[in-house]
């Protein structure tokens, strides 16, 4: 694994919040943390935001936003 980027490297934090979909990523940075002499991080799994079940087809997520907004600018 590459290293982490952004507030998984920092020793100070505590936990991380993830989807049953990024689950893994954050298994793999705690490995990270271990390897580095960081305590692991809390994970904290959430469904998804507007999916119901197994569709993840409506799911809420940053690239659905920003696809909404660009359809939204390019109609104006």
């Amino acid at each position: 694994m590459q290293e982490p980027t952004g507030a998984a490297t920092i020793s100070e934090m505590e936990a991380i919040v993830v989807s049953k979909e990024t689950v893994k990523g954050a298994d793999d940075i705690n490995a990270w943390r271990r390897e580095h002499g960081s305590v692991p991080l809390t994970v904290v799994t959430v469904d998804l935001v507007g999916s119901q079940g197994s569709d993840t087809a409506k799911k809420l997520s940053s690239t659905r936003l920003r696809h909404d907004e660009a359809s939204r600018s390019a109609g104006a």
